[in-house]
C-alpha cells in the first residue's frame, strides 16, 4: 500500500503558482478570476501551491503556510506580504513589493519538481536559474506600454521593460498571451522564442454566468431597481471594471450622458472602483447625473452574475484590453454588448446579432449603438448572445490548457 501511494504521488503534477492575489479576497481582476477558475477545474491529477498576499492580516497571517479549500479543490497557500486594499494602488508598485518579499521567504519554497506558473514577468527574475519547467501567462498586449491610457508604472520606462523581459524569457518553457495582436507583436520583437509563444483565449464559467427565465429576471429586475432608488421602468446600463484609464471611465460617462439625453430611462450602474472613482463624482455632479448613476463597488461573480441577468445591455470603453471577462460573462447571461474595439471584442461580439463594437471612440457614436439595440431588442436575443460564447467557457478553454502541462 506504501509503494502504491508513493507511485501515486509520482504520477501527480506539482504546480507552484506564484502572483499577487488573495483567492479568498475581492479584487475586481481578470487574473484573479483566472486563477479562482484555474483552481476550482483543476483535475484531481494536480497538486497545486499558491504563493501569493494576504487582505486579512488576522485571517491569514503572512508566512505561514495553511491548506484552503476554494470550490471543493482543496491547496496549500503562503501569502508572502499584506495589502489591507487590494483594489486600491499601492504608491509604490505592488509587484515589486511582492517580488522583493518573495525573495526573503524563497528559502521557504520547496520547488522540486514543480512546474512554476507566473501572470507577471518580474517575479521570474528570482527564479531565472532554477532547472523547473516555468509558465507565463502575459495577460494582454506589453505594446500597450506605449498607450498614455496605461497607468503600468513600466509605461514610463518601456525600453528598461522590455529590455528585463527579453532577458528573461529566455528562460521560461511556454508564453502565453491573451491577446492575439500581442502574440504577433511578442513573435516579432523575441524571433528566438517564438515557437514557445502560444494565444490564451480568456474563458466564462457557464456554471456562474448564465440566462433566466424572462419572467423571473423582471421580477428581480424591478426588485433591483427599487433598492437602488431607480424607477421601475429603468433601463440598466451596466459597466464592470476598475476604475482607472485603461478602462477609461471618462468615455463611459460623456456616452452616458449622450444616452441619458436621448434616452431618460436610462440608468447606469458601475460594479468596480478604482483610484478614478472621485474625479467621476465630480464629472457626473458637474452633468447633473447624481441620481442616475450608481457605484456598486467590487463584487463577487456569483453577485454579479445575478447583477447581469437584470441588465438589459453591457457597455465596455475600454482605451485597450486582452480578451475582455466581462463581455464573456454578459454574453453568457443573455444580454447584449456595446464595447469599443479593443481587444479581442471582435472575436465575441456578433455585429447587429449580439452587441456592436464601435470603431469610434467618440460617446455620440457609441451611445447611437446602445439606442440601436435598446431599441432593437427582438433582434439581440438571449440564445444569441449564448451562442456567441460556446467556444470561450472554462471546461473548453482550460481542458486544453491542463493538457499543456502534461506535456511539460
Amino acid at each position: 500500500m506504501q509503494v502504491y501511494r508513493i507511485l501515486m504521488k509520482k504520477n501527480k503534477i506539482d504546480i507552484l503558482l506564484i502572483h499577487t492575489t488573495d483567492v479568498t479576497g475581492n479584487k475586481i481582476s481578470g487574473i484573479d478570476t483566472f486563477i479562482k477558475d484555474f483552481i476550482k477545474y483543476l483535475p484531481a491529477s494536480y497538486n497545486l501551491e499558491l504563493i501569493g498576499i494576504s487582505s486579512g492580516r488576522k485571517k491569514r497571517p503572512v508566512g505561514r503556510w495553511e491548506n484552503l479549500k476554494l470550490n471543493g479543490r482543496e491547496f496549500r497557500f503562503l501569502p508572502i506580504l499584506y495589502v489591507k486594499d487590494v483594489n486600491k494602488k499601492t504608491r509604490i508598485p505592488l509587484i515589486l513589493l511582492f517580488t522583493l518579499a518573495l525573495l526573503r521567504y524563497k528559502k521557504r519554497i520547496s520547488l522540486r519538481n514543480k512546474i512554476l506558473l507566473f501572470h507577471r514577468i518580474e517575479p521570474t527574475l528570482l527564479f531565472k536559474n532554477q532547472r523547473n519547467k516555468k509558465v507565463v501567462i502575459i495577460h494582454g498586449n506589453m505594446q500597450e506600454l506605449y498607450n498614455r491610457k496605461n497607468e503600468v508604472k513600466w509605461s514610463r520606462l518601456p525600453f528598461l521593460y522590455f529590455s528585463l523581459e527579453k532577458y528573461l524569457l529566455r528562460r521560461i518553457n511556454k508564453i502565453y498571451i491573451v491577446n492575439e495582436n500581442g502574440v504577433r507583436f511578442y513573435k516579432e520583437k523575441y524571433p528566438f522564442i517564438k515557437d514557445r509563444i502560444f494565444f490564451f483565449p480568456s474563458w466564462v464559467d457557464i456554471e456562474i454566468f448564465y440566462p433566466i427565465d424572462s419572467n423571473a429576471s423582471s421580477n428581480e429586475k424591478k426588485a433591483f431597481l427599487k433598492k437602488l432608488d431607480f424607477p421601475i421602468d429603468s433601463i440598466l446600463i451596466l459597466f464592470v471594471g476598475r476604475l482607472e484609464k485603461q478602462k477609461d471611465p471618462f468615455l463611459l460617462i460623456d456616452t452616458f450622458k449622450y444616452l441619458n439625453a436621448k434616452m431618460p430611462q436610462t440608468r447606469l450602474l458601475i460594479a468596480g472602483t478604482g483610484s478614478l472613482k472621485n474625479n467621476l463624482l465630480i464629472k457626473i455632479k458637474k452633468n447633473n447625473l447624481q441620481k442616475r448613476v450608481f457605484f456598486h463597488g467590487p463584487v463577487s461573480p456569483k453577485i454579479l452574475s445575478n447583477i447581469m441577468k437584470i441588465s438589459d445591455i453591457l457597455l465596455s470603453t475600454s482605451a485597450f484590453e486582452g480578451m475582455s471577462r466581462s463581455i464573456l460573462e454578459a454574453l453568457a447571461c443573455g444580454i447584449p454588448v456595446v464595447a469599443t474595439d479593443v481587444g479581442e471584442a471582435d472575436k465575441i461580439i456578433r455585429n447587429s446579432i449580439s452587441g456592436f463594437i464601435s470603431k469610434d471612440r467618440n460617446p455620440e457614436t457609441i451611445g447611437k449603438l446602445i439606442i440601436r439595440v435598446l431599441k432593437q431588442k427582438k433582434n439581440f436575443k438571449v440564445e444569441n448572445c449564448v451562442e456567441s460564447i460556446k467556444n470561450y467557457t472554462a471546461d473548453v478553454i482550460l481542458g486544453n490548457f491542463y493538457r499543456e502541462y502534461e506535456k511539460l
